[in-house]
């Protein structure tokens, strides 16, 4: 599961507590939450952060919230939480 804020000054990657006990990953969008913008955007800057095409990332539910449960063809979780790791701000 992600977070996605959209509308920030500048795109990011991070992990946040929000409830201080389960951490979540936290993306960070310039465009806003408009028509599917930022949905897009999510699925372009996590391609960057774990180094794949943008075509294997796919948003598996969670279209219209903030809240978001992610798909990435071709990496397995480990690997992926290592890329995500290594990048986050």
């Amino acid at each position: 599961m992600i977070t996605v804020k959209p509308g920030q000054s500048r795109e990011f990657l991070r992990r946040e507590s929000p409830d201080g006990k389960d951490p979540v990953w936290v993306v960070g969008v310039r465009v806003p939450a408009r028509e599917g913008l930022a949905n897009e955007a999510v699925v372009v800057a996590l391609a960057k952060f774990l180094e794949v095409a943008p075509s294997s990332v796919t948003i598996l539910r969670g279209q219209s919230s903030r809240t978001k449960r992610i798909e990435v063809a071709g990496i397995g979780a480990a690997l992926g939480e290592a890329r995500l790791t290594a990048v986050s701000s």
